[in-house]
């Protein structure tokens, strides 16, 4: 997968939905070294859905006003937006710049321009980017999300039905022989049958293809793929995605 602007959702430990977007290829030292403070911006939403998100039209205007936070901000103050978060009826947008200073105020001047929205403004030294890494930047979980809905937009797109259950390869990666033949075996429980074994190069190089029939719906992918991160990562291993065919 490339670098480039993504999203993923989650429920927090709160049980509050969280949907989050940002550009996977920020993690660059030159950048970090000239842009040690983290801003933000929270603006209310008017009418958010039940999930605490917002609604087309007002998603448009959203957008149209985050362009213009951007932009305003980048020739000003010149700050990069490090993604954005939509949570609880927030909306919560995200820089780092080189200082703090003037930031509220050029932040107010702009959402003064858009006066129908209330909105509160921060700032706080954050040199190492913690926010970015450990807020923004997605973890295996949602970094599995992006990689699945990638693949599933493939399939939408060349007319498949993800409700028609189908074989799918899941590969799996340990350090050793004995690591993946356990997770192999735990999972078998679960209907994952071992079809072959693999080899790469690289500290992971013993691997295993597991097959199992079913849906590639949203809540079944996120189900599955969850459970089969937890068995590899229990023995210190990793899940590297999926494949499949379109359904017949």
């Amino acid at each position: 997968m490339g670098y480039g602007i993504e999203y993923y959702t989650y429920e927090n430990e709160d049980g509050i939905a969280v949907k989050t977007e940002t550009d996977l290829g920020l993690l660059d030292e030159e950048l970090q070294e000239y842009r040690p403070w983290l801003g933000w911006v929270f603006i209310k939403l008017h009418s958010p859905d039940e999930a605490g998100w917002c609604t087309t039209p007002e998603c448009d205007l959203l957008l149209h006003l985050q362009n213009d936070l951007t932009e305003r901000l980048k020739e000003q103050r010149d700050a990069i937006n490090s993604g954005i978060r939509m949570q609880d009826g927030w909306l919560e947008v995200f820089f780092y710049l080189p200082t703090a200073k003037k930031f509220a105020n050029s932040a107010a001047e702009l959402m003064s321009a858009h006066g129908e929205y209330s909105f509160e403004t921060g700032t706080s030294k954050d040199k190492n980017w913690n926010h970015y890494r450990h807020e923004l930047y997605p973890d295996a979980q949602m970094l599995q999300q992006i990689k699945s809905r990638i693949i599933v937009d493939e399939l939408v797109a060349a007319g498949d039905d993800l409700s028609e259950p189908r074989e799918v390869e899941h590969y799996l990666f340990c350090q050793t022989q004995a690591q993946i033949d356990r997770v192999a075996e735990a999972l078998s429980t679960s209907g994952f049958v071992a079809k072959e074994s693999i080899d790469q190069e690289g500290e992971f190089s013993y691997g295993v293809i597991l097959l199992k029939r079913h849906e590639l719906t949203a809540k079944s992918l996120m189900e599955l793929t969850n459970e089969l991160q937890k068995a590899v990562t229990s023995e210190h291993g990793i899940y590297e995605g999926w494949s499949t065919t379109l359904a017949t």
